[in-house]
């Protein structure tokens, strides 16, 4: 999440209204097109939702309150997902994206590559729940750009 800016509602009243004049300025004062916005709202927030869509803004509850169901291990991820489309819908798409099996091999021979720096023989001992962590990190601060 970037914050822009940040505004204070001098008279007090957080109305749908006034929520929706201060986001409408705010987002020309950074020249950004509504149809660019994707508002997350947190809480339930039934004024923010309605100032939100005054302005006819794309948004979203935010998914950490949303999503607390679970399923077991035996359950089918993508079967899940295609049953609750509906309820989360934005995220499924990406769910469905990155859930799929790969088609190729080379991802999984890449980590089993990775495990051979790990695994040599004076480090025998190692578990492998730090394995997998030390694989998992191996394989994304990358994707961070993360200079250290």
């Amino acid at each position: 999440m970037i914050v822009l800016k940040a505004e204070v509602f001098n008279d007090g009243r957080h109305t749908g209204e006034n929520i929706a004049a201060k986001l409408e300025t705010m987002l020309s004062s950074w020249g950004i097109p509504k149809e660019n916005v994707l508002c997350i709202v947190r809480d339930g927030g039934t004024k923010m939702k309605k100032g939100i869509s005054l302005l006819i803004i794309k948004n979203i509850d935010c998914l950490s309150h949303q999503i607390q169901e679970k399923f077991e291990n035996e359950e089918d991820p993508l079967l899940w997902w295609k049953v609750n489309s509906n309820k989360y819908g934005i995220l499924s798409p990406v769910a469905k994206e990155y859930l799929v099996t790969p088609p190729t091999s080379v991802l999984s021979e890449r980590v089993f590559s990775g495990a051979k720096i790990f695994y040599i023989p004076h480090r025998n001992r190692l578990h492998g729940e730090r394995a997998s962590k030390l694989l998992f990190l191996k394989f994304n601060i990358p994707s961070l750009q993360f200079n250290y």
